[in-house]
């Protein structure tokens, strides 16, 4: 596996603040999704893991990385979750150091330098 994609895993709850039902619960993680598809069609191998659409927890995503161990893995975060994706990734560098890890989402565009200033966990942005 050469890349693998993610959202930051939380629950559909943990994202809006409340429960919602099935409405509005479960967006699609487009700019992810675009990324990945332009990997791909340049002959990448690549996995997307929407997290909170699949119920994925952090545990099991890390098992998902120790199993595939691919060369990069790209996490997307908003601010409200950045925190938890930053533990996550802190936790990946751990195990993993010399894996490629890219953060990408609203938070880290808004705030590109305190990101990668003070999150050394971060290869790229």
């Amino acid at each position: 596996m050469d890349v693998i994609f993610a959202t930051t895993p939380a629950t559909v709850e943990e994202r809006y603040g409340r429960k919602v039902g099935k409405v509005g619960g479960y967006l699609p993680p487009l700019g992810l999704a675009t990324v990945a598809a332009y990997v791909r069609e340049n002959g990448y191998s690549v996995d997307l893991i929407d997290t909170v659409v699949l119920g994925i927890t952090e545990d099991k995503l890390l098992a998902h990385l120790r199993k595939h161990r691919p060369k990069v893995f790209a996490i997307t975060a908003i601010t409200f979750d950045f925190g938890r994706a930053t533990k996550f990734c802190e936790q990946v560098r751990g195990e993993f150091p010399d894996m490629l890890i890219v953060i990408g989402g609203v938070h880290a565009h808004l705030q590109p330098f305190e990101v990668m200033e003070s999150h050394r966990c971060y290869d790229i942005l």
